[in-house]
């Protein structure tokens, strides 16, 4: 049976200026079409971002699985392979961890165009931030000033990734910088009108001292005079009480002083004015706790003003002779408390400008944080009628709070710091291709951040005092706790996996 192609018809062989050349020589040639290019789904500045905020949102859940793998297991396991050679490896992708989190989702590979490797570099930042945020953000202010200020770090850290590729150094100094600078002008933003509201509520030391003025005024005139019976029952409440304590005069002068000016008082009529000069008289008995029979006398002398006050403003059957005893006594308690809250102001006012003018005669200022700290301190351990809000308020600032210790240990690089900082990072800037200076601007920002915040905290103590233990809401402290959640969350974020 013949084959199909032997009945194919000839084609004849067209005629070329080449003899015996092949037919197919003469045909035209005809040009290649370029290739188009295929559409890619993975590019674009709105792929970048989502992929950035994948990331970081994966970076901030998986941090703690990260950082333990990369800073505990696995010099852990080569520290074991070099003792017994063995060849152990450890994961890349541990359970939990970001490599993990991110298989199945849509991430596109990082686009070679910089404007869109620096848009997807912020958006890792902002999608660290929005873990915490978003258990912790009471409002949608909060929210915003969360993601504001790790927007801020992620624009800074980006630029710094664009200067200096493969610098982590610089980048974390980078976000650093940023998130502190943007989040710092946030919450002082927020807190500037907080903090007005407040001042308008709360009465300065100068209204203060007028008010008690006033109230003093008030209760001399409510005309209560107190009988020489009142004296005489006040002596034999504290006279037992005394023995029992192991009162000795001649160690404990600021109890003697005290009984002094009571037995003054005895057998005389004595007005409201006459009883308060009194009371200020045997205050001045306080000793400065620096030894055992000091605070004793301190002790006892309490007890001691303890019982005359309650004489004062809890008389008994005759002990009153004449006037408006019920006005009387509360115009008296009102100016006392006046008056002790403008002296234990002006206490707090006086620390805190010693310490200024500590921290100038250092040179550069730089160690203010220190001596407010410090100065406060001897407040709280030396200071008469603080309450226990106030005493936590003036612990907090001598200890400082977690952010704040941070951001002090941070601005250790300032330059502000002293002449061998700056030198240092002046002199590293060549070697390290600028991250010194980096380095210096961030630790300069956390100084100032740090040295801003004691000096609020010093603030807001004042006005709770002056405003009796009731001050209103004085910062946005919620708010502040967000902005710090989010930039160590973001940190975090974009630098867990690398």
């Amino acid at each position: 049976m013949a084959n199909w192609w032997e009945a194919a018809p000839l084609v004849e062989q067209t005629q070329t200026d080449t003899a015996g050349g092949n037919w197919w020589d003469a045909a035209p040639l005809v040009e290649q079409s370029a290739p188009q290019p295929q559409a890619d789904d993975q590019s674009g500045y709105g792929s970048q971002m989502f992929s950035g905020l994948m990331e970081g949102a994966t970076g901030a859940l998986g941090a703690p699985v990260d950082l333990m793998n990369n800073f505990v297991v696995k010099p852990a396991v080569s520290g074991v392979n070099a003792l017994f050679g063995t060849n152990i490896k450890a994961s890349d992708a541990p359970l939990g961890g970001s490599s993990g989190l991110r298989q199945g989702l849509a991430i596109s590979p990082e686009s070679d165009d910089s404007g869109q490797q620096f848009a997807r570099r912020v958006s890792q930042s902002v999608g660290g931030a929005i873990v915490p945020l978003a258990g912790t953000a009471q409002t949608a202010g909060q929210l915003a000033a969360g993601l504001g200020a790790a927007a801020g770090g992620g624009v800074v850290g980006a630029t710094a990734q664009q200067l200096f590729p493969d610098n982590i150094g610089a980048e974390i100094a980078g976000e650093l910088l940023g998130g502190i600078g943007s989040g710092g002008t946030i919450a002082g933003i927020a807190n500037r009108s907080t903090r007005k509201a407040a001042e308008r509520s709360i009465p300065s030391i100068e209204q203060l001292k007028q008010g008690a003025k006033d109230a003093y005024e008030a209760a001399d005139n409510a005309g209560v005079v107190y009988s020489p019976n009142a004296i005489e029952k006040l002596k034999s409440t504290i006279v037992p009480e005394l023995a029992d304590f192991g009162y000795r005069p001649d160690l404990h002068s600021g109890v003697k002083n005290a009984l002094d000016v009571i037995g003054e008082l005895s057998g005389k009529n004595i007005t409201l004015k006459g009883l308060e000069q009194a009371r200020k008289a045997m205050g001045a008995g306080y000793k400065g706790p620096l030894s055992d029979f000091r605070k004793e006398n301190n002790a006892a002398l309490k007890k001691v003003i303890d019982s005359f006050d309650n004489m004062v403003t809890k008389p008994g059957r005759g002990d009153i002779l004449m006037g408006n005893q019920q006005e009387g006594i509360r115009a008296l308690q009102q100016a006392r408390n006046l008056w002790q809250r403008s002296a234990k102001a002006e206490q707090i006012e006086y620390a805190f400008n010693k310490a200024k003018d500590r921290a100038g005669k250092a040179g550069t200022g730089g160690n203010i944080d220190n001596t407010i700290r410090q100065e406060i301190d001897k407040v709280r351990q030396k200071g008469k009628g603080f309450t226990v809000g106030e005493q936590r308020a003036m612990a907090e600032i001598a200890n400082g709070t977690a952010v704040r210790n941070l951001l002090r240990l941070g601005g250790g690089l300032s330059p502000t710091r002293g002449g061998l900082p700056l030198l240092l990072n002046a002199g590293a800037a060549l070697g390290t291709g600028g991250l010194s200076l980096a380095a210096s601007g961030g630790g300069l920002a956390a100084k100032m951040a740090a040295d801003h915040s004691t000096k609020s905290a010093v603030d807001r103590l004042s006005a709770l005092i002056r405003s009796g233990g009731n001050a209103p809401k004085w910062t946005t402290g919620e708010l502040n706790n967000r902005i710090v959640e989010a930039l160590l969350a973001s940190q975090a974020a974009s630098q867990s996996d690398k």
